[in-house]
């Protein structure tokens, strides 16, 4: 199957004229795209300068001490995400502080998924062992009424006795 390379001539294997009007075509064609990133940086960077009007989100923005502009209000919602626990917003925020090392960041994300986990275990543990007690004092509570003379000393007693000693 033809795959499109049989074709292909290095530039070296080219003549003088062959490679001098394909750098030429990659040349323009590499300053149209950096042309396009500029003017879509300014056009961001008007945005981001475009002052807040909404008077809540003024008042919210000086209360946390941030800029009155669109740019200090992305900040802050970064920031509020981050620290509510957003870790895609938390790695955006230390790499652009410049503290982000990737390979930590991954680390520290396992991490609270291991805690999280844990969390997640012992509140299930919990759960298990209330059920539990609950079924104990309900067969507690029908032996006590099948069975009237068997007191709770009585079963003290037997679980006393029945505890091994090495």
């Amino acid at each position: 199957m033809n795959d499109g390379r049989d074709n292909l001539i290095p530039l070296n294997k080219r003549t003088k004229d062959e490679q001098r009007e394909i750098t030429s075509k990659g040349g323009k064609a590499s300053g149209k795209a950096r042309r396009e990133r500029k003017s879509i940086r300014e056009g961001f960077n008007a945005l981001l300068s475009a002052p807040v009007k909404d008077k809540d989100t003024l008042a919210e923005l000086k209360d946390a001490g941030a800029d009155k502009d669109a740019q200090g209000l992305l900040l802050l919602r970064i920031y509020q995400k981050a620290v509510g626990g957003d870790m895609q917003a938390a790695k955006l925020l230390l790499t652009a502080i410049g503290e982000a090392d990737p390979a930590a960041l991954e680390i520290a994300a396992a991490k609270i998924d291991i805690e999280l986990l844990k969390l997640e275990l012992a509140a299930t543990i919990s759960e298990q062992i209330e059920e539990n007690t609950n079924l104990i004092e309900a067969l507690q509570s029908t032996a006590a009424e099948v069975y009237p003379d068997y007191s709770d000393t009585d079963r003290e007693e037997e679980n006393d006795d029945n505890v091994e000693t090495y």
